[in-house]
């Protein structure tokens, strides 16, 4: 590979099966130098690097960074090998690698887990004030394939290695995540909405909303029209989520299979297709319609309420 300026990085992201042994390419970085070069595809075993074989993904990222001018690199493919083989109809995801800023002593990265499959888990929530929030580089929604160069190994598992990193030295930790199209704007979207809706409530409340609504019947209209529309966006989710999981699984089974010939532990019954649910964020046609429902009464009397 070329390099084309000097310190500028190649864009590989790299992971391998407890941070030591066979090393993989786990995506190559959009607009990168290893990208544009159409020498390496995404699962390429990473052999050697300059002639020397890299003992583990941080000592192979300090020999890449070193490597001068042109990066002589050897790397063994699986033959017909062309990426997740994903079900026709489903969307494309993306595999990144991110890095998030460390946490000063005694604050939380921020980064909440959910089980997703077997192996890599997803991130359901980021505390708000976090190093993670602040840094942007990931998003409620993303499933976790790697932390640090070493891949997910699940739930608990990949907990630790975020502890473990957030504690070590250095400045940020490296995530490899796996991404649907839509996530980027859907936190996004989910303010927006927010906002929007709480105006609307407002404005029921007012004089100038009842003077503006003509009748219940427009009202009625209006929530029908907003109710169709948020059914094709929850139907949209669904089968992104279908997709991220599909390419999540497509990327476990073939990176135990270049770097150790076998296939990953098989997903306890309810384990994934249970867990899918709760990655998704509620429905908003629930929040929608809740308007015109009265508050529940007060379970307890007036003396209980003092």
């Amino acid at each position: 590979l070329d390099r084309p300026a000097p310190g500028e990085p190649l864009g590989l992201g790299l992971v391998s099966l407890g941070g030591t042994g066979s090393i993989a390419i786990a995506c190559l970085a959009h607009g990168s130098a290893a990208a544009a070069s159409g020498l390496l595809r995404p699962l390429d075993v990473l052999l050697s690097i300059g002639g020397k074989e890299p003992a583990s993904c941080e000592r192979a990222y300090e020999m890449l960074a070193a490597a001068a001018g042109e990066v002589d690199l050897i790397v063994r493919r699986r033959p017909n090998a062309n990426g997740a083989c994903r079900p026709a109809g489903l969307r494309a995801t993306t595999r990144l690698a991110v890095l998030v800023p460390k946490p000063r002593p005694g604050e939380s990265l921020g980064i909440v887990l959910y089980k997703c499959t077997e192996m890599s888990p997803v991130i359901s929530y980021i505390e708000s004030g976090s190093a993670a929030e602040a840094s942007g580089a990931v998003r409620p929604g993303d499933v976790v394939l790697g932390v640090g160069g070493i891949a997910a190994g699940g739930l608990a598992f990949t907990a630790h290695l975020l502890s473990s990193l957030s504690d070590s030295q250095g400045d940020y930790i490296e995530l490899l995540v796996q991404r649907c199209p839509s996530t980027a704007t859907a936190s996004a979207n989910k303010r927006e909405g927010g906002a929007a809706l709480e105006e609307l409530s407002s404005r029921r409340s007012s004089t100038e909303w009842s003077q503006r609504v003509e009748s219940i019947g427009a009202a009625q209209s209006w929530l029908g029209a907003l109710e169709e529309e948020m059914v094709a966006e929850d139907a949209t989710e669904r089968e992104e989520q279908e997709a991220l999981l599909s390419d999540v699984r497509d990327f476990e089974r073939t990176l135990h299979a270049v770097l150790l010939g076998e296939q990953p532990p098989k997903e306890e019954r309810g384990g994934a297709a249970a867990a899918a649910p709760a990655v998704r964020r509620p429905s908003t046609i629930k929040r929608v319609m809740s308007f015109g429902r009265k508050p529940a009464p007060s379970r307890r009397d007036d003396s209980s309420s003092r």
